[in-house]
C-alpha cells in the first residue's frame, strides 16, 4: 500500500462514527483528570498560603488576602513561599525585599479597588470550566459523530480525498459486488411476494397433478427470487423468511419425489442453518433424504432431534415416530440380508460357483473316466503378483500343488461341506444367531406365559407406568442403552406385584424374571400370540426408541 493510500485509509478510519465516538470519550476522559489535577494543586496552594500569612503582619494580611487566588500571583507567591522553606518570618521579609513580587502584588490590588467584581467573575469562570470538563458525553455531543455521506463532504475534503485515491461509491446495489442481500423498498418487496405467490401457486398445482419436475422448477424459481433480497423493516422483513421457508420446504418435498436427495438436503440444511433450526418439516424431510440415501445415523438424529425439540408440533412428533419406525424396519432388514449373504458367501454358494484353484491345479478332459488332475504352470510374473499372498511355511506345504495329486476330489467338497454344515442353521434362521437352544423345555407353560405376558402389559401401559416411562425416555435422551439402565431400575416395581401373585419362585427378582423370559423366548416362535404380546410389551416399555446403531 502507497503512502497516500495508506494515509487515506486512516483518515477515513477516523471519520468513522464509532472511532469518533470513541476519540471523543478519551479527550473528555483526560479534560476531566487534567481539570481535577489542577484543582487540587490550586486548593494546596491556597491552603499553604493562608497559612504562612498567619505568621505574615496585618498589613500583608489585608493586602494579600483578597488577591490571594488571582491567577499568575498564586504561582509567585507559592514559589516564594517554596525559597523561603515554607516558614513564616522569613516569608514576610521576603515579600518585603523583593521588589518583582512587591510590584506584581501592588498591581493586582490596584486592579482589585478598581473592580473587586472581576476577581469573583474570574473564579466563577475557572469553576465552570472544571464543571464542563468534567460533564460526560450527552446526545448533544453525538449529533456531529452521525454516518456522513459522500454528498456531506465539503468541496475541498472531497477533493483531497478523491485526489489520495479513494473512489466515491454507488449508491445503488450491485450483485457481486455490493455487501449483503439487496433492501427493497414497500413497493418492490410487495410485487416480489405477489409474484412469489404466484409461483408457489403453480408449483402446488403441478404437484397435485403430480407433475412433480415442473413442480420443483417452480418452487427453485421461487428460492432464487427470495434468497438475494431483504426488507427494510422486520414486519416486512418476516413475510420474506416466511415465503422463502415454505419454497424451501416445498422443494425438499419435490426433490424427494424426483429421487433427488442431496437437493433435499441442502434445501433443508438451509432452513435449519439460516431460518428455523426446529422446523419439523424441514427435519423430517431431510431425515427421509438421509434414509433414503442409507445414511441411518443421520436419519435417527433429524428425528430425534423433532421427539425432542420442545417446539415440535404433534404433526411433526407424529412423522418422527413413523420415520423412525421406518428405519428400525430398513436396519433390521440390512442384518438379515447381511447374515444371508454371510451364509450363502461361507457355504459356497456366492462367488465361487464352478471356480477352480487358481494357481494350484485344474480338471483334466472331464470326458474321459479318469479324473486327472494337471499342474497348472507358474510363469515369474504369476510368482511376482501372488507375492502379497504368500503362505507362511506350514501352510504353503500343506497346499503344496503335488499334494492335490494324491488327494480324490471328495477331500475338496469335504472342506466346503464341514463350513456349511457348521452354518446351516445360521442359513435356515438368521433372526435365531446367538440365541439359547428352544429344545429345553421352558419353565413355565404356555397358558401361564400368556397370563403373565397379559398382567406385565397392563403394568407397562398404566397411566403412572407410562407418564414415568416417558419422563425416563427424556431423561435419557431418548438413547437406547441409556435408557435400558434406567429401565432396569424402574421395572421391578411393575414386575415384582405380578410375579408375586402368579406365584412365580425363585432366589431373586432376576431369577424369577429369567424364567418368564426363556418362557417367552420358547413360546413366542410357536404361538403367534406370545410374540405379538412380547412385541408390545418392549414397544411400552421402549416407546419409539430403538437399537440401531449398534
Amino acid at each position: 500500500m502507497s503512502m497516500h493510500e495508506c494515509e487515506a485509509y486512516w483518515q477515513e478510519f477516523l471519520r468513522r462514527p464509532k472511532e469518533q465516538k470513541a476519540i471523543r470519550e478519551e479527550q473528555k476522559r483526560l479534560q476531566k483528570e487534567s481539570a481535577d489535577r489542577m484543582a487540587a494543586l490550586k486548593n494546596a496552594k491556597v491552603k499553604e498560603l493562608q497559612e504562612a500569612l498567619n505568621g505574615c503582619t496585618s498589613e500583608q494580611q489585608q493586602l494579600l488576602g483578597p488577591i490571594l487566588k488571582a491567577p499568575g500571583l498564586l504561582e509567585l507567591l507559592h514559589d516564594c513561599l517554596l525559597r523561603c522553606g515554607r516558614d513564616s518570618s522569613i516569608f514576610s521579609k521576603e515579600l518585603k525585599t523583593d521588589q518583582s513580587l512587591l510590584t506584581r502584588i501592588m498591581e493586582k490590588a490596584e486592579e482589585y479597588e478598581k473592580d473587586p467584581e472581576a476577581f469573583t467573575r474570574q473564579e466563577e469562570q475557572l469553576r465552570a470550566l472544571h464543571v464542563e470538563a468534567s460533564r460526560p458525553l450527552d446526545a448533544a455531543d453525538m449529533n456531529y459523530l452521525r454516518e456522513r455521506t459522500w454528498k456531506d463532504l465539503p468541496p475541498a475534503e472531497l477533493a483531497e480525498r478523491m485526489s489520495k485515491g479513494e473512489i466515491c461509491p454507488r449508491e445503488e446495489w450491485i450483485p457481486g459486488i455490493s455487501k449483503g442481500k439487496r433492501p427493497l423498498n414497500a413497493k418492490a418487496l410487495e410485487e416480489h411476494l405477489a409474484f412469489g405467490e404466484r409461483l408457489a401457486r403453480e408449483g402446488r398445482e403441478a404437484y397435485a397433478d403430480q407433475l412433480y419436475e415442473t413442480a420443483f422448477l417452480r418452487f427453485k424459481q421461487g428460492v432464487e427470487l427470495l434468497n438475494w433480497v431483504e426488507a427494510r423493516d422486520a414486519i416486512n422483513q418476516r413475510s420474506v423468511d416466511d415465503m422463502y421457508c415454505m419454497f424451501l420446504r416445498n422443494v425438499a418435498q419435490a426433490a424427494l419425489q424426483l429421487e433427488k436427495y442431496q437437493e433435499a438436503i441442502r434445501a433443508c440444511t438451509t432452513i435449519i442453518q439460516e431460518l428455523d433450526e426446529h422446523d419439523s418439516k424441514a427435519r423430517y424431510r431431510r431425515g427421509k433424504a438421509y434414509l433414503l440415501l442409507g445414511m441411518a445415523k443421520c436419519a435417527k438424529d433429524d428425528f430425534l432431534f423433532i421427539l425432542k425439540s420442545p417446539y415440535s408440533t404433534q404433526e411433526g412428533v407424529h412423522a418422527a415416530r413413523l420415520g423412525l419406525r421406518e428405519l428400525r424396519r430398513v436396519v433390521s432388514r440390512s442384518e438379515i440380508d447381511a447374515k444371508e449373504s454371510v451364509c450363502k458367501g461361507l457355504s459356497g454358494g456366492l462367488f465361487s460357483t464352478g471356480r477352480a484353484r487358481s494357481g494350484h491345479f485344474v480338471l483334466g478332459d472331464r470326458f474321459s473316466g479318469e479324473t486327472e488332475l494337471k499342474t497348472e504352470e507358474r510363469t515369474p510374473e504369476h510368482e511376482v503378483e501372488a507375492g502379497d499372498f504368500r503362505l507362511p511355511p506350514r501352510q504353503a506345504a500343506a497346499e503344496d500343488p503335488n499334494s492335490y495329486t494324491t488327494s480324490s476330489e471328495g477331500d475338496a467338497s469335504r472342506l466346503s461341506s464341514k463350513a456349511c454344515d457348521g452354518l446351516k442353521c445360521l442359513h435356515s434362521y438368521p433372526d435365531k444367531m446367538g440365541k439359547e437352544d428352544d429344545s429345553k423345555p421352558p419353565p413355565l407353560d404356555l397358558e401361564e406365559t400368556r397370563n403373565i405376558l397379559i398382567d406385565l402389559l397392563d403394568a407397562y401401559t398404566s397411566a403412572s407406568a407410562v407418564s414415568r416411562l416417558n419422563e425416563l425416555r427424556s431423561l435419557a435422551d431418548y438413547d437406547y442403552r441409556r435408557v435400558l439402565i434406567r429401565a432396569r431400575k424402574f421395572l421391578p416395581e411393575l414386575q415384582a406385584p405380578v410375579l408375586q401373585r402368579h406365584g412365580i419362585k425363585g432366589q431373586s427378582h432376576r431369577s424369577k424374571m429369567q424364567q418368564v423370559e426363556r418362557s417367552a423366548s420358547y413360546w413366542r416362535h410357536r404361538d403367534t400370540e406370545i410374540a405379538e404380546l412380547t412385541r408390545e410389551c418392549l414397544e411400552a416399555i421402549f416407546g419409539d426408541v430403538a437399537d440401531i446403531d449398534g
